[in-house]
């Protein structure tokens, strides 16, 4: 849940622009904080910020959303009234949104944007309608975020991937539209119209900046160009920030982003030396927590299970966090869950008496996840929890298959995808696997009615009917693998 964003009482002659959550890619969430000077008898009181912060916390997001809605209707509004209104109701939005599935929350993205969209033509003043347009881009890092998280544990949804890659895009679109655009972190000040933006804006602009030009990179195909090329635009933003030595926080923050940003390049020596180097500065526990946890990926990049092992124990067990408490513990524990699978794979592998400990660790942590957390986070730890069971029934190798199979399909390679569900059905039933073995024939039968391959959807379908006859599938594939012998009949007729 977002914490509230601050805004300073009309009598001090300036309202917080935004401090929002700064998503890392990396399930890192930051606060950018950036103020512009409005007139004092503008915006919403600080009793009503506080009071919609309020229903946010509690959750109850329904609540905040029909009060908004019916204080927009009002006919007297003042101008900095309604953009007050707008951005409560954006906030509250994308707060609700984190507390739904997939489906839903893509609706709320959209809605959100929808109702800023509406109030820009009617804003005048540069301050506000620098707000807005600001807002828009926390949409799209919202948006873009939580398409990497899903990304880490489903590879394979090639859909959730072009979403994300649309909305980072658009974000740094927009973010290059506002003026003034964040171009240097000098000590001094950059004006623009009547607004002043201070050096410390700035950098954390360019924070938000790197985030979605990471986001867009690890949402572009492995070992592409344009990957690279956009994690290298990404490290030399950050890598500006932390050389200037500007404010100490946003510093810190920026040498947690740049890590991450090293270790998805491949170097992994520098981002331990720039965690090290950044765990002796900090003594802020968000940090060091956001640090392990990015420690962690790099030992389970470089396989050293050991080191990553005792930095699982560290990231969990915590408190079970409540509903409106920041998502580092969720994080903590997606983290280390996946660290004791990476530990039960390899003991696997070398015949280890710690995998069964290793691997009913791992069950414990995402049903516990499953059971506490809500909305995105609960999908998170169901689907890797999904994802283990299928690896712990299967087998590795069987599992790995599945999913070079899933990536096939989301990314709509047909000829690949059969490949590998001829292979699979094979190595199944090998091993006695029916029930995988029909299911995975049942699929490549399918696809072949899609590509109107007739004669292989017969051999495909038909032989999962006559071999498989008890599996749920078999009536749906002795009809298609009919119709798809008759049209094969009557295509070689029509010849």
């Amino acid at each position: 849940m977002n914490p509230p964003r601050r805004r300073h009482p009309p009598e001090s002659g300036a309202m917080s622009l935004l401090r929002g959550r700064s998503i890392l890619v990396a399930l890192l969430w930051v606060c950018c904080g950036l103020s512009l000077p409005l007139r004092a008898d503008e915006g919403l009181s600080e009793a009503n910020l506080q009071h919609f912060a309020s229903l946010r916390r509690r959750g109850l997001h329904r609540l905040a959303e029909t009060e908004l809605e019916h204080r927009l209707t009002w006919p007297r509004l003042k101008a900095g009234e309604r953009t007050s209104l707008v951005l409560e109701l954006a906030e509250t939005l994308l707060s609700h949104a984190r507390q739904l599935g997939e489906s839903q929350r893509v609706a709320l993205w959209e809605r959100t944007r929808e109702v800023i969209q509406a109030q820009l033509p009617n804003e005048t003043e540069p301050a506000r309608m620098f707000l807005l347009q600001l807002q828009l881009v926390l949409v799209d890092r919202e948006e873009t975020e939580a398409c990497c998280r899903l990304a880490t544990i489903a590879p394979w949804n090639q859909q959730s991937r072009d979403r994300g890659l649309r909305a980072a895009t658009g974000g740094l679109s927009r973010l290059r539209q506002l003026h003034p655009f964040p171009s240097g972190t000098g000590r001094g000040t950059t004006r623009s119209g009547s607004q002043t933006i201070t050096a410390a804006q700035k950098v954390r602009l360019q924070i938000l900046q790197a985030e979605l030009q990471t986001g867009e990179a690890l949402l572009l195909p492995d070992n592409s160009d344009e990957r690279a090329s956009r994690l290298v635009a990404a490290r030399q933003t950050l890598q500006t920030l932390v050389e200037q030595r500007t404010e100490l926080e946003q510093a810190e923050w920026a040498r947690v982003l740049l890590a991450r940003v090293l270790r998805c390049e491949g170097d992994t020596r520098a981002a331990k030396a720039l965690i090290d180097a950044s765990r002796r500065k900090s003594q802020n526990s968000q940090i060091r927590a956001a640090l392990a946890r990015e420690e962690a990926e790099c030992r389970l990049v470089e396989s050293d299970l050991n080191e990553a092992r005792r930095l699982a124990t560290e990231l969990y067990p915590n408190p079970a966090p409540e509903v409106s408490t920041e998502p580092g513990a969720w994080n903590d524990w997606l983290v280390a869950a996946r660290v004791w699978i990476a530990c039960w794979r390899s003991g696997m592998k070398s015949h280890s008496r710690l995998a069964t400990r290793d691997l009913e660790t791992a069950q414990q942590i995402l049903e516990r996840g499953v059971q506490v957390a809500s909305g995105e986070w609960r999908e998170l730890f169901g689907r890797l929890s999904e994802s283990l069971e299928e690896e712990v029934a299967i087998g590795p190798d069987l599992a790995n298959l599945s999913l070079q199979i899933q990536q096939a399909l989301g990314q709509h390679d047909d000829q690949q995808a059969d490949l590998l569900l001829a292979r699979g059905a094979e190595l199944a039933l090998r091993r006695g696997l029916r029930d995988r073995a029909a299911e995975w024939g049942f699929q490549r039968g399918a696809l072949a009615v899609e590509r109107k391959d007739w004669q292989a959807a017969a051999a495909d379908l038909l032989t999962v009917s006559r071999e498989f006859p008890s599996h749920p599938k078999a009536p749906e594939a002795q009809l298609l693998g009919a119709y798809a012998l008759g049209r094969q009949w009557r295509d070689q007729m029509s010849e």
